[in-house]
């Protein structure tokens, strides 16, 4: 049943990610596109700084989700791993929701105007799914110990 679950944070951790994705794409393109003062509102540094953030935080959890598929299809230890990147994954898509929210302001809570107001609200239940958020960080914690007492 553990092997089931680790899986299935894998596949939680990919949601995340499309979903984490959906939001920056929808955030860059509306400050690309979002002219204040004549300029694209991109290219504001408090904008920009929340747009680079995002895009690295989700490279990253896509290559720890890669590393950890790796792992599993190779039939190694992926336990950690799993949790890891669903743990990871799920919490950078909900700071990167609502940062695309708060890139677009007001019309960013607008119901079906952007689709960032709908990520917002779906991925929380990745933070829940699998095993909260809490639990990722048990699991991890104790497989940590766990290294280190057969040393």
């Amino acid at each position: 049943m553990l092997i089931t679950l680790d899986g299935g944070r894998i596949s939680i951790g990919a949601m995340a990610l499309g979903l984490g994705q959906a939001a920056f794409d929808c955030a860059l393109k509306y400050a690309a596109g979002h002219k204040e003062f004549g300029k694209p509102i991109a290219y504001q540094q408090g904008i920009g700084f929340k747009l680079a953030d995002m895009a690295t935080e989700l490279e990253a959890a896509r290559l720890m989700i890669y590393e950890t598929s790796r792992l599993k299809d190779a039939g190694k230890p992926f336990s950690r791993q799993s949790a890891m990147c669903k743990l990871f994954a799920s919490e950078v898509a909900t700071r990167t929701a609502a940062n695309a929210i708060g890139i677009l302001g007001e019309v960013g809570i607008s119901i079906g105007r952007y689709p960032a107001e709908r990520v917002w609200r779906d991925v929380k239940l990745c933070e829940i799914g699998e095993g909260t958020s809490e639990i990722q960080r048990l699991v991890i914690a104790r497989d940590l110990v766990k290294s280190v007492e057969k040393v």
